[in-house]
């Protein structure tokens, strides 16, 4: 099996679980869940400062594992320096009775994260298609284990996510059990000033693009109850699932397709409008299954604890299907090499969340902040949109 049919399996596979894992977990959990998930999600890129990304993009394979070691330090050094500072303070995270929890589940990503680019730099992508599987399989099978033996709150999701990254860790570490972690300071000094372009101008981006995601669910938790986030959270993890599902393969064709464009034109622009054409017409057909399938489908397939949840699924599917068109395409950026008008425009899509959410907390409406939200990005993704398609016209040199 291929990389993207194991990825497309296991997002397949996490979407058939969800009505099951609806009936088990009510919408509170979910909106802890959220809560985890979102903090995890933003966390993690500061655990390596994005130098694992560089692994990807390495020159030659000595820096790739230079990288990984790099990661590797910088990644310990912060969770040490964050669990001390979580025992020396006494915090205590909402929600969460052991701030222990989030270290744990920070240090297992980040580490994961690490392996798995480096599986993909020398291209090991048998091994990253078992593990995808593998992790997908341990989270479903112990999200609804957990459910069944009477863990029915957020502990129950939160724990199999920490124990499925686990095993997936494991896996990885087994397959690089053989590389060593030394080597003198001075080349890690030169790899580090080589590569230093991805915690100062990546790391933005990357937080950017997280933080209007993810930082909703954190900040508004503080101003709404958790049911109104788990309501607005399952809509969240359907839809992106959906979108990978459909999206993921026609972005790899669009990559593939430009490049091959561009080698031959300098640009890409042919491409660009036949992928749009392509994207728009599947986008349109996603929003057309939605408005018939109705409530009633909505209960039947959740369960009827989640009825209000399709009050927001309703309102968010304008943006998500503006996202479909949009995600594959935003490609555009790094087949130009222009991260940094990447990074000022995930910060425009920031402000357009953080803009929503004020408006939420203001007229003390979660509805306010889903419409805005809503509306605010997708200006902000059709903005996006124009800009890459001028991107495409461009000729390189």
């Amino acid at each position: 099996m291929g990389l993207s049919s194991a990825t497309l399996v296991s997002q397949c596979l996490g979407l058939c679980a969800v009505p099951l894992i609806t009936r088990l977990y009510s919408p509170e959990d979910f909106g802890v869940f959220a809560i985890f998930s979102g903090s995890l999600a933003i966390a993690v890129p500061f655990l390596s400062l994005r130098y694992e990304n560089a692994i990807l993009h390495s020159r030659k394979i000595t820096d790739a594992v230079k990288l990984v070691k790099i990661c590797f330090y910088v990644a310990t050094l912060n969770i040490t320096l964050l669990s001390i500072l979580l025992y020396l303070t006494n915090l205590k995270i909402k929600y969460f009775n052991s701030t222990l929890v989030i270290s744990a589940a920070i240090f297992l990503q980040g580490f994961y994260a690490i392996l798995q680019n480096l599986c993909y730099r020398f291209k090991k992508y048998n091994l990253v298609t078992r593990n995808i599987l593998l992790v997908t399989i341990v989270n479903v099978v112990l999200s609804i284990t957990f459910g069944y033996l009477g863990l029915k709150n957020s502990n129950g999701l939160v724990l199999a996510n920490t124990f499925s990254n686990l095993i997936g860790l494991a896996f990885f570490i087994f397959v690089w059990k053989k590389l060593r972690f030394f080597g003198k300071f001075t080349s890690y000094i030169s790899v580090l000033k080589l590569y230093e372009a991805y915690p100062k101008k990546d790391l933005l981006a990357c937080t950017a693009n997280l933080l209007s995601q993810n930082g909703p669910s954190i900040v508004l938790s503080q101003f709404f109850s958790t049911k109104i986030l788990g309501d607005y959270f399952l809509n969240q993890r359907l839809l992106n699932v959906l979108t990978s599902v459909i999206i993921d393969p026609i972005t790899i064709l669009f990559r593939n397709e430009a490049l091959a464009e561009q080698d031959k034109t300098k640009q890409f622009n042919c491409t660009f409008k036949s992928t749009f054409k392509i994207l728009v017409l599947i986008s349109l057909s996603v929003l057309f299954l939605s408005k018939i399938s109705g409530e009633h489908l909505f209960t039947f397939v959740f369960g009827q604890k989640w009825k209000d949840s399709f009050i927001f699924f309703q309102i968010v599917i304008y943006m998500f299907v503006v996202k479909m068109i949009v995600s594959p395409l935003s490609a555009s950026m790094f087949l130009t090499n222009n991260q940094s008008q990447n990074t000022l425009g995930q910060t425009i899509i920031l402000f357009s969340s953080i803009l929503s959410m004020a408006i939420g907390i203001s007229f003390q409406s979660f509805m306010y902040f889903v419409v805005s939200n809503t509306v605010l990005l997708s200006i902000s993704y059709i903005a996006y949109l124009i800009f890459c398609y001028r991107l495409s016209k461009r000729n390189l040199s």
